[in-house]
């Protein structure tokens, strides 16, 4: 990650200024000697946080240590990030364009927005961030250049084909063709994800990171999941340099705490990646297993496609009537790329008498070819993984082709169900009938 040039007639901060700010910046760096000052590759062997903990309860210990002690609200907390990358770095850049504003004297946030940028949450709003104290949390606030802040939305982080992308951002460009030249340098999106630019994909994962150590309780897992492998590569290829480690320790000047996963870029693979050390060669992955309904609830009817306009679109989740939802989620996934394109969170109680049912409304449930959907308990375990219009392997399981489809000429009021009789997912056979949501399936019997 390189960091860009002063932006043309920013004037210069008085020398005593910038002195005063890389020495806090060197002071909290040495604080405790949390903080590594070499440059990318292995941190030292000072820098390698919990070295005795085991893997399996680096989590809890990071959460212990490294929760911040406090954050400034996300007023303040904006207004003292653009005003802390402008006196850095002689601008204030966008995360995923280095688009760069200068900002004049007044309301930092206010001027940045006058100015096309805002700020960016990596861990999007939509999918926990939107409530204190994780919304004013600076180790996932980043500035952005609004209009590419609006594209990414809540997508996933993850590699996009560049044949498969409708849309590239760099500076103040955006265009829907690939570029000809310093293709690395451009963020893209497409196919249901966000790529950024090479030099920042590092800085992303490990915000992502902190966040998933740090709100467990806040944020949803499922979401996490979808990106985890594509991001522990970009931590490992793209290690913290010196700017990024001081960034962190100006945000533990505020916050009281550092990111971890920034002073020891190793512990992700410790965590996530069964303990391979960064820079070693993981093991192979597994074959994928082939994941029919394994736990109490499965997904037992689902519409994707009708003549006209797909109208009722959805997923019908059953099991024994009592069963608590909280948890549990729903992953959606693109056959085409094998990566998720929505998760939706489960919620409620199954109702029914013996057999309860909960029809969870999807707008714009992909037509396969294949496509399919995974149901996750609340440990991050896929129960149950099916695909229509073929079979087809991701998020480490293969996805069973039903047997059945819709087509573009399928009634509106017909659905794709289980039918037969028994206490278990794997009892039923799939057929295609009248549509029952959130009712029993006609032909369909609990005993």
């Amino acid at each position: 990650m390189h960091a860009p040039p002063p932006h043309p007639g920013t004037p210069a901060l008085p020398s005593g200024v910038r002195a005063f700010l890389l020495a806090l910046a060197v002071l909290i760096a040495g604080c405790e000697g949390r903080v590594s000052t070499a440059g990318p590759g292995d941190p030292p062997p000072e820098a390698v946080l919990l070295r005795d903990v085991a893997a399996a309860d680096l989590l809890t210990a990071l959460d212990e240590r490294y929760s911040p002690d406090r954050t400034l609200g996300y007023g303040r907390a904006r207004d003292e990030l653009y005003g802390w990358e402008q006196s850095t770095v002689g601008a204030l850049c966008g995360v995923y364009t280095d688009y760069c504003v200068t900002l004049q004297a007044g309301d930092p946030s206010a001027e940045a927005s006058r100015l096309g940028i805002n700020a960016e949450h990596v861990w999007p709003q939509s999918m926990g961030a939107r409530e204190e104290p994780l919304r004013s949390d600076l180790h996932h606030v980043f500035p952005a250049r609004e209009q590419v802040n609006s594209s990414r939305g809540n997508l996933p982080f993850g590699e996009v084909p560049d044949a498969q992308a409708d849309a590239w951002y760099r500076g103040s460009d955006s265009q829907s063709q690939t570029p000809e030249a310093g293709i690395e340098t451009w963020s893209e999106r497409g196919a249901g994800r966000f790529e950024p630019r090479e030099d920042r994909k590092g800085d992303v994962a490990r915000a992502v990171f902190y966040v998933v150590a740090m709100y467990p309780e806040q944020i949803e897992p499922s979401f996490f999941r979808t990106m985890q492998p594509a991001l522990l590569a970009w931590n490992r290829a793209d290690p913290p340099d010196e700017r990024e480690r001081q960034r962190s320790a100006w945000i533990a000047s505020l916050q009281g705490t550092e990111n971890p996963f920034v002073v020891d870029f190793t512990l992700a693979d410790r965590i996530w990646n069964g303990g391979v050390a960064s820079g070693e060669t993981p093991a192979p992955a597994p074959t994928p297993a082939e994941t029919g309904a394994t736990g109490p609830l499965w997904i037992n009817e689902i519409h994707y496609d009708n003549a006209g306009d797909d109208t009722g679109e959805g997923v019908e989740i059953a099991g024994p009537d009592g069963t608590e939802l909280e948890g549990w989620s729903l992953v959606l996934v693109n056959g085409s790329t094998g990566e998720a394109y929505r998760t939706v969170p489960l919620a409620g109680v199954l109702v029914g008498d013996g057999l309860g049912m909960e029809w969870v409304p999807v707008e714009g449930l992909q037509n396969g070819s294949p496509d399919g959907a995974a149901l996750v308990d609340p440990s991050g375990h896929v129960v149950e993984a099916i695909a229509w219009e073929g079979t087809m392997s991701a998020l480490g399981v293969r996805f069973t082709d039903i047997g059945v489809q819709q087509t573009s000429d399928t009634p509106v009021s017909t659905s794709l169900q289980r039918v037969g009789a028994g206490r278990t997912g794997a009892d039923f056979q799939w057929t295609s009938g009248e549509a029952t949501p959130g009712w029993l399936n006609a032909g369909q019997r609990w005993q």
